[in-house]
């Protein structure tokens, strides 16, 4: 026979005792969790400098866009320019090789007029590399020449080859940089101008960095125009040397200043007959070269 299962009641005072211990417990949980504190306002100061902070950092991201965009997207653009530029002015002509005869002779009459903007030459310094080539247009102002990384020839200045000063600009920061390393150049350390015909030899005589409003850098002779605003007088005679003035900003990641590199035609040669001497590799030179060319 089964045994009956009997239950055992739960007294008043247990049950007292149960509330009571789950009344305690209430209070611990309340106790045990802190009051969530009341939200501060924030003042109109707190906000206006929360706004200011990021107005700042806006106008930092847009200033650093503007900066990358102008010293280095802007010469990646200059270079394409030039090459498509260059490869357009040699058209289906031959390029010269070989070392062609040197002229120090006077070179013929430059009888020939470039429109504005017209590429009419290329621009070598071999300091710099024998790679190195930029397109020669005329005319620095506007859109079209120095911003593409090209020198552009001052108007009313002499060309190439001519008595007078062949005065040419270009960029020293953007735009592909043509002249980031011009304070590097020494006395003596040469410029290639190869047009339709020749390649003019221009030798570096001296350098100087003036303000910008300076502008007797460019004239016929500026050594001679330097003596005159010293003294206080005015050039009167005319011009007899054939000079070539390249100037750009100063200094590198400014304009406050022109750096100004001052050069003189030390020969000439045909461009039908190969290369000057001077932008040949010296190994490639023969071993008198010096007392030929």
């Amino acid at each position: 026979m089964a045994k009956k299962k009997t239950t055992t009641p739960v007294s008043d005072n247990e049950t007292t005792s149960l509330d009571e211990f789950m009344d305690a417990s209430d209070e611990v949980t309340n106790d045990a969790v802190p009051a969530r504190p009341a939200r501060r306002k924030r003042s109109v100061f707190n906000i206006f400098l929360g706004v200011l902070g990021e107005l700042l950092i806006t106008a930092g991201l847009i200033v650093g866009g503007f900066v990358v965009w102008q010293l280095w997207w802007t010469g990646v653009i200059a270079n394409e320019e030039q090459e498509v530029a260059i490869q357009e002015w040699y058209g289906d002509t031959e390029i010269p090789t070989g070392i062609a005869p040197s002229h120090r002779e006077d070179p013929p009459e430059w009888t020939y007029e470039p429109g504005l903007a017209e590429v009419y030459g290329v621009i070598r310094v071999p300091s710099w590399g024998l790679d190195y080539e930029k397109i020669l247009q005329e005319g620095t102002a506007g859109p079209g020449v120095l911003d593409l990384g090209s020198f552009g020839h001052y108007e009313n200045t002499a060309q190439p080859s001519q008595i007078g000063n062949f005065s040419i600009a270009a960029h020293r920061r953007m735009a592909g940089d043509p002249l980031n390393d011009i304070d590097l150049l020494e006395v003596g350390d040469v410029f290639v101008v190869e047009t339709a015909d020749h390649h003019f030899v221009y030798r570096m005589i001296d350098y100087e960095i003036v303000l910008p409003t300076d502008v007797r850098v460019v004239a016929p002779d500026p050594f001679l125009a330097k003596e005159a605003e010293l003294a206080g007088t005015t050039v009167t005679e005319p011009a007899t040397r054939r000079l070539m003035t390249i100037t750009t900003c100063h200094p590198r990641y400014g304009n406050t200043h022109r750096y100004v590199v001052h050069a003189e035609l030390d020969y000439w040669t045909y461009r039908s007959e190969g290369l000057p001497i001077d932008l040949i590799l010296e190994e490639e030179r023969p071993e008198n070269w010096e007392e030929i060319y």
